[in-house]
């Protein structure tokens, strides 16, 4: 396992306490490491809050065994922190047992964190947990991440888990593997849906409804999840042979759908027949992989769990990340963004400008899936749109990457 102090992992959500604490106790250990060993970019004082403040607790249960003042002080505490713990969860989710149990599990989990994150600073190495080597990323970006890591990798297949996601079922990298140990000619494979589930916040169930991140692609045709919406996975031009558990999709070159970086299993021997320098655009490579004969990719029927966007806020920021990002480097993209032509772009303002067709696109996937993170589609493309418009005005005046300084998933 490489670890890079960059990257903000997404903590798969466990059915009992007990692996929830074991998890959150590793993120602990690790984040005191990192702070200790990379404070350029791990030394923040938001992660010390939990340690301060299991010890505050602890000095109040010490002087409580003495002080009949310390006692009654503590009980209101107390007393107040369970109450608001119910009334934010019920504020959160009208369950009541999900309210009742919150200010338990909170406390418990700050208390875990904080003990563990004392540990992470009195590390000196973290061989003893499965770490390899720490990698220092100077470039910041999860591109550059990328490109370091895939030049490190010293084994046949390259596997790339963002991090905010999560694999779906205990046979989920078995199924992924089968395509490219039964054939030869596949050079890659891909989960072919992101992870559905009503338990997820309803901004995020409507992604893995539609397939997308990003609603362009929908018009456009070029995304590389299946979308209830459409009915698809891609529509761009391919073809399919059906396989059990499986089907290998032939791609044409300039018109690959997205694909590279979520799930992505790759041969590294391919996968360095196109050096991708300093940062990995993962599109772009895929696209010259295709355009160099490899074009044989296996989209593998499981999913993959893609913790995107919990709000509109969280997917404001990660589409500015997107579209400044892109408009920066656009000079070094190489994949045919306009392959299509212009002419979904303008569908996309169309449609997108008046409300009432996306409100049928919506109501078109509510009949397929009856949801209501659907509704999202309207928010979603019109927020998309005035960022995307914005940021090509101002890249004209000036340009830059999107800031990553306390970049939180």
């Amino acid at each position: 396992i490489v670890y890079d102090p960059t990257v903000v992992v997404f903590h798969q959500r466990r059915p009992v306490l007990r692996k929830h604490l074991a998890q959150l106790g590793n993120v602990g250990r690790h984040r005191g490491y990192f702070v200790k060993a990379y404070p350029q970019t791990s030394l923040r004082p938001s992660y010390f809050l939990p340690t301060l403040g299991t010890v505050a607790l602890s000095g109040f249960l010490v002087a409580a065994i003495f002080s009949v003042k310390a006692r009654a002080a503590l009980g209101v505490a107390a007393g107040a922190y369970a109450v608001g713990g119910v009334v934010l969860g019920l504020a959160e989710r009208d369950d009541p047992s999900v309210a009742l149990t919150l200010p338990g599990v909170a406390l418990a989990s700050h208390v875990t964190y904080g003990i563990q994150f004392v540990r992470g600073l009195l590390t000196r190495r973290l061989e003893r947990y499965g770490v390899d080597r720490v990698v220092p990323n100077p470039r910041v970006t999860g591109e550059a991440a990328r490109a370091i890591l895939n030049a490190l990798a010293t084994h046949e297949l390259i596997l790339s888990i963002d991090s905010d996601n999560y694999l779906v079922g205990a046979d989920w990298l078995r199924r992924m593997v089968r395509p490219l140990q039964e054939d030869a000619t596949v050079f890659a494979a891909e989960p072919l849906r992101w992870d559905y589930t009503r338990a997820d916040p309803p901004l995020n169930r409507y992604f893995a409804l539609t397939g997308i991140n990003d609603p362009v692609s929908l018009f456009m045709g070029n995304y590389g999840r299946f979308s209830h919406l459409t009915g698809k996975w891609t529509e761009m031009p391919h073809r399919e042979e059906k396989r059990d558990g499986y089907f290998v999709a032939e791609l044409e070159a300039g018109h690959v759908p997205t694909m590279g970086a979520n799930g992505f299993l790759v041969r590294t021997r391919v996968l360095r027949e196109n050096p991708s320098g300093e940062y990995y655009f993962d599109i772009d490579v895929v696209n010259e992989l295709v355009a160099a004969g490899h074009r044989r990719v296996a989209k593998v029927d499981v999913a993959l769990g893609h913790h995107f966007a919990r709000d509109l806020a969280s997917f404001r920021r990660k589409t500015r990340r997107r579209i400044e990002d892109f408009l920066y480097w656009r000079e070094q993209r190489r994949y045919p963004w306009l392959s299509s032509g212009r002419k979904p772009i303008v569908r996309f303002v169309l449609y997108t400008l008046p409300v009432v067709p996306l409100l049928w696109q919506a109501a078109r996937g509510w009949s397929k899936v009856r949801d209501g993170a659907w509704l999202y589609h309207v928010p979603v493309c019109w927020t998309t749109l005035w960022l995307y418009g914005w940021a090509v005005v101002r890249s004209a005046l000036h340009r830059a990457p999107h800031s990553r300084e306390g970049w939180q998933h």
